[in-house]
């Protein structure tokens, strides 16, 4: 068995994590895809307050979009909490899949910075 299919076969044991920033934003049709496959999903709905897990609690992630920018900390102050623990997924070897604002918010996690002009 190579790296990558040991690393596929151990997150087929285990939950999807998924943070969600607003009510309108899920996983569409993977969410079936991942039931049908027997996988437990886990939501962290930011939006609303809830508590995610610790960063250790977390193999697989998938950080949705949202309509905030990733730098907006100071209007949600939730953003530095939730790029504190993509940051611990990733520095563990977690699995993160990131759409829209979430690959933003993966990006500014692991130090990235913004490389335009805002006009």
């Amino acid at each position: 068995m190579n790296k990558f299919s040991h690393k596929l076969y151990f997150l087929m044991n285990v939950p999807i994590h998924v943070f969600q920033h607003g009510p309108f934003e899920g996983i569409g049709s993977m969410a079936s895809d991942f039931k049908r496959l027997g996988r437990d999903i886990r939501e962290v709905h930011w939006y609303r307050g809830d508590e995610p897990p610790g960063d250790e609690d977390i193999r697989a992630l998938i950080v949705l979009g949202g309509t905030m920018s990733a730098d907006g900390d100071t209007q949600y102050p939730w953003l530095t909490r939730e790029k504190d623990l993509i940051a611990g997924v990733v520095k563990r070897g977690g699995s993160v899949l990131g759409i829209g604002l979430g690959a933003q918010l993966i990006a500014r996690s692991l130090g990235a910075c913004r490389t335009y002009e805002q006009n």
